[in-house]
């Protein structure tokens, strides 16, 4: 990319955003006293991270790495991902029975 670096290790988000909310830098995402991460959902699916608290509350988390940039506005995705909508399928399906789910846009620019 002219001009920028640009994150491309697709495991990396995942470790920044966990670490990052594990240390309280993610306001939305503070209360929870457990992380867990690559968490088992759904039929066959995993999503990033799982929160969750001695209250029983739950956040699941699916962290998206976000490179492409155009006119200053990021956009995600860069290319069609049928593992995309079936992690926001997933999702979809756990905040209907009353969890807290979360899609994190990390933009490595």
């Amino acid at each position: 990319m002219p001009g920028s670096l640009v994150g491309i290790n697709t495991q990396l988000p995942n470790r920044l955003v966990a670490h990052a909310i594990s240390a309280g830098q993610v306001d939305a995402l503070t209360g929870y006293t457990h992380l867990k991460r690559e968490v088992n959902v759904g039929t066959r699916s995993r999503l990033d991270i799982c929160l969750s608290n001695d209250r029983g509350k739950q956040c699941y988390v699916e962290v998206k790495n976000c490179t492409l940039v155009e006119n200053g506005r990021a956009f995600f995705p860069d290319a069609i991902t049928t593992r995309g909508l079936k992690h926001l399928n997933e999702l979809q399906d756990l905040v209907s029975t009353g969890h807290r789910g979360v899609m994190f846009y990390l933009i490595q620019r």
